[in-house]
């Protein structure tokens, strides 16, 4: 493997914000945001893994940003070397954040429960009996405790304007993912201990 270019490597130009989940969710069920392109892993997470994402918005913990790429720009091209058809295809790539997003998508359309303890009482109109005691779903809260977790569940997203092909996108996916050593399960369990005062 050769680590060499054939030019000098391009500035990526990312433009960040904070979206709301529900908003990226929409983007992605609407088909404007292409949750899995062929550099993507699939959906990998836990139940527990996607319970702690809610738990990290209604704390208002960030959860790290998630990175998009815009298709929609005048160098992005095709395989064959067409120019990106919005009528063929989505607007936008996730490149980074695949799990967080299918999580909000999952939450938004009820397919998970959080512990209902989680919310204010005058938040939550109905629960579900689990052996965890009562738990709640997006739309077993009262209107006002929808609007609330809404507006606070959001993700930094950075979007990438400058990719000009799909292999753009799986080198910004390798950048993103290869840049550090992955938590083994003796350190999470580490965290767990001390997060529960062990």
């Amino acid at each position: 493997m050769t680590r060499q270019t054939e030019a000098p490597i391009d500035y990526t130009n990312f433009e960040i914000k904070h979206e709301r989940a529900s908003a990226l969710a929409r983007l992605a069920d609407d088909g404007h945001l292409d949750l899995n392109p062929p550099y993507q892993r699939g959906s990998v997470w836990t139940l527990d893994q996607r319970i702690a994402l809610v738990e990290s918005w209604l704390r208002g913990i960030s959860v790290g940003s998630v990175v998009l790429a815009d298709r929609w720009n005048y160098r992005w091209h095709d395989a064959d070397g067409k120019p990106f058809d919005p009528e063929s295809g989505a607007m936008l790539a996730c490149v980074d954040g695949q799990q967080r997003i299918t999580t909000a998508r999952m939450w938004f359309a009820d397919e998970f429960a959080v512990p209902a303890s989680w919310f204010p009482a005058e938040h939550v109109e109905r629960t579900e009996d689990t052996d965890d005691g009562p738990y709640v779903r997006f739309s077993y809260l009262s209107q006002p405790g929808r609007n609330k977790l809404t507006l606070e569940a959001s993700l930094q997203s950075e979007t990438v304007k400058t990719a000009t092909c799909i292999e753009d996108e799986a080198r910004i996916y390798l950048l993103r993912n290869e840049g550090g050593t992955a938590q083994t399960a003796a350190n999470l369990a580490n965290a767990t201990r001390i997060a529960e005062g062990a």
